[in-house]
Formats: structure tokens, sequence, C-alpha cells
């Protein structure tokens, strides 16, 4: 092996369960301790992303210690619209991700962090334009490309679907939107 240490199938296979117990793992696999504040004697550790020119991944690299080592997050894709799902730990939350024109917060009694969330884009006549569905959403945020244009965004969380939230999307802006459900 050429130094670099390749800790993504692991963590990505422990960012499918989205409990509070499996989001500490890979924090402690990383030199982290819950909160924001390194482990005495530990490095502190930095993520960069990038697509892939396949276009079908994000790559995200972390350093740390003098070790480098990368994760796999899958970019999926509905036609013109691409999404992906992040934010599962603290690495991944200090990372800086593409400016896809939509980043959604999903969160359950003020806390960001809900995963396996159903989301549906539709246009005001009712039209679905992309359907996404909770298995895809493995983290607290989703990052939507969509062309230009106003959506309805309603999310499904078992039996409960958030009031819809209208939004529009214009070229070369990003925005910011919360879809709260309600609490546990």
């Amino acid at each position: 092996m050429d130094g670099k240490q390749t800790w993504g199938p692991r963590l990505a296979s422990l960012r499918l369960h989205g409990t509070a117990l499996v989001l500490l793992v890979p924090l402690v696999a990383i030199g982290w301790w819950g909160g924001s504040k390194p482990v005495p004697g530990m490095a502190e550790v930095t993520a960069m992303s990038r697509i892939l020119p396949t276009g079908d991944a994000l790559e995200l690299t972390y350093h740390a210690a003098g070790e480098t080592w990368t994760d796999l997050i899958p970019i999926h894709r509905a036609g013109p619209a691409r999404y992906f799902s992040a934010g599962v730990g603290m690495a991944e939350r200090a990372a800086e991700y593409p400016a896809f024109p939509l980043k959604l917060v999903l969160t359950a009694g003020g806390k960001p962090f809900l995963a396996r969330v159903g989301l549906e884009v539709t246009s005001h006549d009712g039209t679905i334009h992309l359907s996404i569905p909770p298995d895809h959403v493995t983290g607290p945020w989703l990052f939507l490309d969509l062309p230009a244009g106003t959506y309805d965004l309603t999310g499904t969380r078992g039996e409960e679907r958030p009031r819809l939230r209208r939004v529009t999307v214009q070229p070369g802006s990003s925005q910011t939107l919360y879809l709260r459900f309600s609490g546990e």
C-alpha cells in the first residue's frame, strides 16, 4: 500500500444505519469524539470533496496526522436532476461541497440529524420532476441540482408529510432550506 488508507467502504457502510451510536463510530475512527473539539493528542481532520470525472460519485478525501483516506458518496441522477446526501459526522460536515442550487437540512425536533427521508419535487401543477427514495438519503443534508424553475418540495418520513415548501431555483445561485419533521 502507498501510505494511503482507504477507510471509505467502512465509513460508507456505517453511514447507512443512521443511528446516533453509528454516527460516533466514524468520528472515533478519524480521531474525534462527539462535539467539535479534537481529542487531546489526536490530529484535526480536514476534508475536501470533488465530483469524480464519471459524475456518479462525490469523493471525500480526509487528512489527519499525516494519513489520507477517501470515502465515496453516490450522486444519483433522474433526468436532468442530480442529488446526493451527506453530513454524517464532523468530518463530512466540515467538508466543502460542490455548489448545487439547493441544500436541504433535514430536521426532527429541532435537531439536524435526520436521514431516511423520502422527497418529492413537483411543479405547481403536480407534475413530478424528481422522487427520491428514503434509502438514498443517508445523512441529514440533501444536495439537489435541479434545472432553473419553481418547485414544490414534499418530504415523507413514515406517514408524516410536512407541509410543502415552494422554492425557485435560479442559475448560478445556491440556497439552504430546512425541512422540519416532528420530534421523535
